[in-house]
Order: structure tokens, then C-alpha cells, then sequence
């Protein structure tokens, strides 16, 4: 009888053991998981900030702009949840953000046109929400990305190359003369 009471009281010490090893196995996996995605969202402000930074010290937006961007990113989980689906849409939103506003400045600097860029970027600020409560699902997944598409400028290229159709040939062969008299002199 004896033998029986102790083989029991050890069986159920081996399971307690057994379902507290697995406890903190589950637990250290969620917290690496946890880890994971906080690191996410730090790269994906991080990624933002840069570039803010970096058009900060090219004096091509304010510093007041760069922090209102910012909150972008700050804003997001206030009204949404923590989730997958969402942080992938805000890694999918701050790239797009990110891309834009490189390819911009790029696009400014070849043509040594800063003056649209700058004016884009302050109309973009000008439009986010001002409460942090506005900055919901409607806006991040409908608003923001039709926000982000009025960063972009025209290509210059195109802009001379619709020119080129609508004026007559004649004004664009005495511009070519005109182009080739300058030199001359």
C-alpha cells in the first residue's frame, strides 16, 4: 500500500515537473516572439526616421514636419490591434512612405528643383490628422496612401516631353537655333 502512495505522489511530482517544463518553454517562445515584433516596429520607425533625418540636414523639411511625419508611425496601434495583418500593413505603408520620399528627393536633386518637392512634402503634413485619434484603420489602409501619392512630383522628362507635343515645330526648331546661337557667343 505503501509502495502504491509513494509511486503515486512521485508520479504526480514527474507531471507537476513534466507541465512546468513545458510552461516555460511556451513562455520563452511567446516572449521571442513578443521580442521579434516590438523589433519590428523599432526597424520600421527606425527606416523612417533616417530619412527624415536625412532630408532634416538637407534642409528640405522642417524639423517640426519631420516630427508630425513621425507620428505616423507613433499613432499606428492606438486604434488598431496588435497583430500580424497590421504590423506587415505598417511595414507596407512607412516602406512605401520611405520609397517615395527617396525617389522624390532623388528626382529633386537631378533636376536641381527643390522648390515642388519641399512644397509637396508640407502639403502632405498640412493633410495628416491632427488627433491621434483620426489616425485609425480607415485612415492608415484609404487616406495615408492617397496622401503619400501627393509627395510625388511630375517627372520633368515628361513635363518637357508634353511640351514638346503641344508646341508647334517651328518654335521648337528657332529654340534649337536660339540654344545654338547661345553657345556660339
Amino acid at each position: 500500500m505503501i509502495e502504491i502512495l509513494f509511486s503515486a505522489i512521485l508520479l504526480l511530482i514527474s507531471l507537476l515537473g513534466f507541465y512546468l517544463y513545458i510552461e516555460k518553454t511556451n513562455r520563452k517562445a511567446l516572449n521571442s516572439k513578443q521580442r521579434v515584433y516590438k523589433n519590428r516596429i523599432v526597424q520600421t520607425n527606425k527606416r523612417l526616421k533616417l530619412k527624415l533625418h536625412e532630408l532634416t540636414n538637407e534642409r528640405l523639411i522642417r524639423p517640426k514636419y519631420s516630427a508630425k511625419i513621425q507620428t505616423v508611425v507613433a499613432n499606428y496601434f492606438i486604434k488598431q490591434a496588435h497583430n500580424e495583418e497590421n504590423l506587415q500593413h505598417l511595414e507596407n505603408i512607412i516602406d512605401l512612405l520611405v520609397k517615395t520620399l527617396s525617389s522624390e528627393f532623388i528626382k529633386a536633386q537631378r533636376s536641381n528643383s527643390f522648390h515642388p518637392f519641399i512644397k509637396n512634402v508640407e502639403r502632405f503634413t498640412s493633410e495628416l490628422p491632427r488627433q491621434n485619434v483620426l489616425y485609425n484603420k480607415v485612415f492608415y489602409r484609404n487616406t495615408l496612401p492617397l496622401l503619400i501619392n501627393k509627395i510625388k512630383t511630375s517627372d520633368l522628362t515628361q513635363q518637357s516631353e508634353s511640351k514638346e507635343k503641344t508646341t508647334p515645330t517651328k518654335t521648337k526648331v528657332n529654340t534649337t537655333k536660339t540654344k545654338a546661337d547661345a553657345k556660339v557667343t
